[in-house]
């Protein structure tokens, strides 16, 4: 496994921490793993995003990180939340940000056995 770091351009001055986590799984109760990304576009404040079919009393999603066309990569501006709206649906939503950005989210969404 590898964990890559990227530090966009114009922040290249400021300092910047990162957090991660690492999680494993006993793969005897894991039934499946999807992922994707999503795009949010300018002057939206959610977009709603077809998944598999999944059991929702056995599956969580989790927010991967984001992209944004704007470049400037502050998590408090485009962080994004994301809940299971139902069994074939996914909702991302905006931040605090300004709407004048289209962002990218990344997400999983794992089902259990």
């Amino acid at each position: 496994t590898e964990v890559v770091a990227e530090r966009h351009a114009t922040a290249a001055s400021a300092t910047v921490t990162i957090n991660i986590a690492v999680i494993e799984f006993n793969p005897q109760m894991m039934n499946k793993i999807q992922r994707g990304r999503t795009v949010i576009p300018v002057n939206a404040k959610f977009t709603d995003t077809s998944i598999t079919q999944i059991p929702i009393d056995r599956s969580y999603v989790s927010y991967l990180g984001f992209k944004s066309t704007k470049g400037d990569h502050l998590e408090d501006h485009h962080y994004a939340t994301i809940l299971i709206s139902n069994s074939t649906t996914i909702r991302i939503e905006r931040g605090d940000d300004p709407q004048d950005t289209e962002i990218t989210v990344s997400w999983e969404v794992i089902t259990f056995k």
